[in-house]
């Protein structure tokens, strides 16, 4: 989805490793959200599914 949407991975990593905050849903994942100063302000959400993990 990365590819797909022109995000790069750089910024996916850091909204993992260093979120502004997260929100574990009820469906199972894990929504880790970071805004990112290189996209204007804008906010990105990488969603992890981690009750398979």
């Amino acid at each position: 989805m990365l590819v797909e949407r022109g995000i790069p991975a750089e910024w996916a990593d850091r909204a993992t490793e260093f979120p502004d905050r997260t929100e574990d849903k009820g469906d199972g994942t894990r929504h880790f959200i970071k805004q990112i100063p290189e996209s204007g302000g804008r906010w990105l959400t990488v969603v992890v599914n981690v009750a398979s993990q």
